[in-house]
């Protein structure tokens, strides 16, 4: 019952904290700095409960029960002058109770990691909110949030910082410890950069606190050292923008892939996704329409990040079966672009899979006789280099899984892309679209899902490849 207790009394000072901070602090002539503060205090208040209780399930209530009453607190607009007007970005706070919730339930008791990963959250993104605010120059827009080069520097050096404390005293060697919250610091400033508002509040925590935690139990982790990962990463991203492949975001959240990739698989878990990269990009590039754009952020999160994810599964288990699961996500990103693009150069009008008519080029949910041929080389520039880099015993099955997967996850894309993708007629011009704005001004939606956009239509393609390779690797006889 105590822990019950102390947590319930933790949550209840928490409560008055936010609503009074602002109504005090603005008195004080401080308003400006009443969200910055709580986010501190808030941070310290949880990391203490988190200290002092030691019942998972009475951390679980407290901290799951937080995440209503701050939506609440956000409807009702209780929180004063550190809401900011915008409804998505004040859910930040309970994301932020969502994002403790969630490191309870994965990694308690281990409360080293869970702590420290918090208080890289409340410290941090304060930090880079005040730096940024005062001395950002170099701006990056993210879905809609202006966020500065300069903060998410004053993040990663407050992050480093409070996980160089966070792990002092838990017996890992100098050269590990340094490396270690170098690699949080610098991932997880590229999270809080790339990801919307809101969102950070509960990646950032969770984030960190994988990190710590599988530091804290596997003792011999797997993929090349963090220094030269991170080096190695930073010169990919920073190479890739150059190149006109990607824009800073995009690039950011290169980086993010990569450093992953490397230090927590190996070389065999990035190379393949640097061919597609390479391979794809330059095949857009072919006839391109002057001045196309770069590819951005969500391109290469659908692309990029997704894939990675199997790595975390490698890293826990060491089995080299999520390599495959890896691979095979990639080969349907790399099998409906070369699709599309071998599509477009032969010069054919394509058939939608819905009627069998002719279509514009482009169309989402339209297929062509070359581009269809097409995808299997797609998934042969994948699935080759990476059956190479396999163990030997795994080579021939990451082969097969993706030159098979590669042109399913082509086709259910485009059945996707036919009959459920958002389309728009154009409330100026009268065009059908499938963007959701035309003519700078929001379209009417006229057919699909609305917010089902051509990326997210390809994240569910790359994600439905990943899981029935799973299925087929893990749950198959």
């Amino acid at each position: 019952m105590s822990d019950y207790l102390i947590a319930f009394g933790v949550l209840a000072t928490t409560g008055l904290l936010l609503l009074a901070a602002p109504r005090g602090m603005k008195r004080a002539g401080w308003g400006h700095s009443a969200r910055p503060l709580t986010h501190v205090l808030s941070g310290v208040l949880s990391a203490a409960m988190i200290w002092m209780v030691d019942d998972r399930t009475a951390l679980l209530v407290v901290t799951a029960a937080a995440v209503p009453l701050l939506i609440a607190a956000v409807e009702f607009g209780l929180l004063g002058s550190m809401q900011a007007g915008s409804r998505w970005r004040d859910y930040g706070f309970a994301a932020y109770a969502a994002g403790l919730a969630l490191s309870v339930a994965f990694f308690f008791p281990d409360r080293r990691s869970i702590i420290t990963a918090l208080l890289v959250l409340a410290l941090a993104d304060p930090a880079a909110a005040i730096v940024g605010r005062r001395f950002g120059r170099t701006h990056v827009e993210v879905l809609g949030a202006r966020r500065t080069l300069e903060g998410s520097a004053s993040f990663a050096v407050t992050a480093f910082a409070v996980t160089v404390v966070g792990l002092t005293g838990s017996g890992m060697g100098l050269g590990r410890l340094l490396g270690l919250a170098v690699f949080t610091a610098l991932t997880c400033a590229a999270v809080e950069l790339v990801v919307p508002s809101t969102l950070d509040n509960l990646l950032v925590p969770l984030w960190a606190g994988f990190l710590l935690h599988l530091h804290a139990t596997v003792p011999d982790p797997r993929g090349v050292p963090y220094l030269a990962g991170l080096a190695t990463a930073a010169v990919l991203g920073w190479g890739v923008h150059r190149a006109g492949w990607l824009d800073l975001p995009g690039a950011v959240a290169a980086f993010f892939t990569a450093a992953c990739a490397l230090t927590l698989g190996g070389p065999a878990w990035l190379l393949p996704a640097l061919v597609f990269l390479a391979t794809t990009s330059v095949l857009s590039k072919v006839k391109a329409a002057a001045g196309q754009a770069r590819r951005g952020l969500e391109q290469t999160v659908v692309n990029g990040v997704v894939p990675v994810l199997p790595v975390l599964g490698f890293q826990l288990t060491g089995d080299w079966t999520w390599y495959a699961v890896h691979v095979a996500a990639l080969s349907v990103a790399c099998a409906d672009t070369f699709a599309s693009e071998i599509g477009r150069l032969a010069g054919r009008a394509p058939r939608s899979l819905r009627g069998l008519r002719r279509v514009e080029a482009g169309t989402s949910g339209a297929v062509t006789w070359p581009g269809s041929l097409g995808s299997l080389g797609g998934a042969a520039v994948v699935a080759l280099p990476a059956a190479a880099l396999a163990p030997a015993g795994e080579r021939f099955t990451v082969l097969v899984v993706a030159m098979f997967i590669g042109p399913l996850g082509m086709l259910i894309d485009a059945a996707l892309g036919a009959w459920l993708q958002a389309r728009y007629t154009c409330a100026t011009c009268k065009a059908r679209t499938e963007q959701p704005q035309h003519c700078g001004v929001r379209a009417v939606p006229a057919a699909g899902v609305r917010g089902l956009t051509n990326e997210r239509v390809n994240l569910a393609a790359n994600a439905a490849g990943g899981l029935l390779a799973l299925n087929a690797l893990f749950l198959l006889p």
